[in-house]
């Protein structure tokens, strides 16, 4: 009777998440996943029950078929964590490895070619210690920042951070934290500098999440504790909507907005019952946030996780949720929203990789759907310069803005109110902006329309 009744009760409050499109499995581990400039998925992973497990990334259409796998075969145990498209459609993935089967983990990094095939590799090994890579930055200069960790078999963990050229061959390295638990688990290019997620603590704070700020050339700028957040720990972190700041932590997970000061402007406690694992946090096109996590079942006979997946607007209020029971997924470790307006998941069900892709929520144009806007680009690809039409059918507020493909802002074009009829608004993107691909986004009559467009070096 007590899980009928809180079955009903999250059935009343929970709003109707979006419907599934298609899911898959396959004989691995996937991590982290993205969308590509080509609409396809690539994911940073392990491979499962082959001699050396080399493989660490796949990659998979935009309908779930399966396209390839690579890794380097001279290495073992390979484990990508993390996988960053580069302006020249190739993929650069971080993780762990080992060069021998009774070795020591290291960190390392390879770049693999859109077709599948290995680049180069480097691995980064230190006397007497264990290393692991978390995630990894392209700049827009071909250079590559990775953050991770170092485990040594005689004292604490610390935290790791790296630059390397374009050929990952390194240009500096600095250690972050005091005597302990230390990590860095994620690094965004903010204003020309690096904002890393630490966990762990300094001798003058206590064990959490920390914000810590390098310019490019590796000299600390400032650090701050998140001191509501003393005790969890950090485990992500994406730049939010007013361009503060979001962390996620790992345990019965907490969701905090802080600013450069450490200071929170708001906390959630994502949807789930009993014991939750946080995974993932990423922005969303409106400005809000995807969550992805593990959850113990409330489900009656049910004993192993669930994955689940939140929806929070910018102030972190829950929009809607799913408690992922498809394929007996075990949980999910990376979510994203995808330029057509839908989400992206990956995670683990029944022993394999997992790959679940949910519909665009209502509100996003969708191909062949009649609207009462209108959006187009040209020329795309462009060089410097990107003209950008759109067409209103009534008077009304309306805003244009262009994101990345991890859903950061990166500029807002035009807002207000516009009467009916046509205008255009040219974008100019300034040296910030790398090569890549971008989404072009109308807020107007209602609906939200998201056009692609690929900018050229």
């Amino acid at each position: 009777m007590k899980w009928i009744v809180i079955l009903l009760f999250l059935s009343g409050l929970c709003p109707a998440q979006p419907g599934i499109v298609w899911e898959t499995q396959r004989a691995d581990y996937f991590y982290d996943v993205h969308e590509t400039s080509t609409g396809d998925f690539i994911i940073a992973g392990r491979e499962i029950g082959t001699p050396n497990d080399d493989k660490c990334l796949f990659r998979f259409t935009s309908s779930g078929q399966y396209l390839w796998e690579c890794g380097d075969p001279d290495l073992y145990y390979q484990e990508g964590m993390w996988v960053e498209e580069t302006n020249d459609g190739a993929f650069i993935v971080v993780g762990r490895c080992k060069i021998a089967q009774e070795s020591t983990y290291d960190l390392f990094i390879q770049k693999v070619n859109g077709d599948g095939n290995l680049l180069w590799t480097r691995v980064f090994d230190t006397s007497a210690s264990a290393e692991r890579a978390y995630c990894v930055l392209a700049l827009p200069g071909g250079e590559f920042v990775i953050c991770g960790e170092k485990d040594p078999e005689e004292g604490m963990d610390q935290a790791w951070i790296l630059r390397t050229d374009s050929q990952g061959d390194t240009l500096w390295t600095r250690e972050w934290g005091w005597e302990y638990n230390d990590e860095a688990r994620r690094v965004l290019l903010v204003d020309s500098a690096l904002t890393v997620l630490m966990h762990g603590r300094l001798e003058s704070t206590s064990y959490g999440p920390h914000l810590v700020r390098y310019d490019l050339d590796g000299n600390l700028l400032w650090e701050t504790p998140i001191p509501e957040l003393y005790g969890y720990h950090g485990q992500d972190m994406c730049r939010a909507s007013d361009f503060g700041y979001v962390v996620l932590t790992e345990h019965a997970p907490w969701i905090a907005h802080a600013d450069s000061t450490g200071s929170t402007q708001w906390m959630t406690n994502p949807m789930g019952i009993n014991s939750k694992w946080g995974n993932s946090i990423n922005p969303t096109m409106d400005g809000g946030y995807i969550y992805a996590g593990q959850n113990q079942p409330y489900q009656p006979g049910r004993d192993e996780y669930s994955g689940m997946l939140v929806k929070l607007d910018s102030e972190g209020t829950q929009q809607w949720w799913d408690f992922v029971y498809e394929s007996d997924c075990d949980g999910l470790f990376s979510a994203r929203q995808l330029s057509s307006g839908g989400y992206i998941a990956s995670g683990v069900a029944g022993g394999q990789g997992y790959l679940i892709r949910y519909e665009p929520e209502l509100g996003i144009d969708e191909p062949g759907r009649s609207s009462a806007a209108t959006l187009s680009l040209r020329p795309t690809p462009f060089n410097s310069i990107l003209s950008i039409s759109y067409h209103l059918s009534d008077l009304g507020p309306m805003m244009l803005s262009v994101f990345d493909l991890t859903g950061r802002l990166v500029e807002k074009l035009e807002s207000g109110v516009r009467p009916a009829g046509g205008n255009t608004v040219v974008w100019s993107p300034g040296p910030e902006c790398p090569a890549g691909c971008y989404l072009v986004v109308l807020d107007a009559c209602g609906e939200r329309l998201v056009a692609r467009c690929v900018k050229l070096d």
